[in-house]
């Protein structure tokens, strides 16, 4: 049997017209992983969300396997140089075709929206916070706090102070 959970105001019937006090309809977005046969969240929005502004630069992420034998290894990861924003800032440590395993030292804001089509993310905040601002709200993040991300997800986040986060990139659902 399904269950629904409700926030804000919705229309008394899911995927119909639901119009604002104006007269003007609200945009209705589907969010899911399977469609219509899963769980799904109807979200929405006061202006359409596929209309895009701009598109930036793709941000491709190069990995490289170490040449060297696999064996025990200690990485102290607190003194990996990094800085920047959550993206530009991480660290590739361990790869494989299911996963992506990073650390950041996140010191800058994102002064833009981030859309991952391709994996699911978790970030761990191991110590600092700020602000993590998604298509379905804003949360505050602190020390231990984790961060799941799903695929498909609008997203962007701002430092209140540095940021030391262990970041998961997960090709299968979360």
């Amino acid at each position: 049997m399904p269950f629904y959970h409700k926030q804000g105001k919705i229309p008394p019937k899911r995927h119909t017209a639901f119009k604002k006090e104006d007269g003007s309809l609200y945009y209705e977005e589907l969010v899911s992983r399977e469609g219509f046969s899963g769980i799904y969240s109807n979200l929405y929005h006061l202006q359409r969300p596929t209309k895009i502004s701009k598109v930036g630069e793709l941000f491709k992420q190069e990995l490289s396997k170490a040449k060297t034998k696999h064996r025990a290894r200690h990485i102290t990861t607190a003194s990996l140089k990094t800085t920047g924003d959550v993206l530009s800032a991480r660290i590739p440590l361990f790869f494989n075709s299911d996963v992506i395993i990073s650390v950041a030292v996140v010191s800058e804001n994102m002064d833009y929206c981030y859309r991952n089509g391709t994996v699911d993310e978790v970030l761990y905040i191991q110590s600092g916070e700020g602000k993590f601002i998604s298509n379905f709200g804003n949360l505050h993040v602190k020390s231990g706090d984790y961060v799941v991300i799903p695929r498909g997800v609008i997203w962007q986040m701002n430092p209140t102070d540095t940021v030391r986060m262990l970041v998961i990139e997960s090709a299968g659902p979360v």
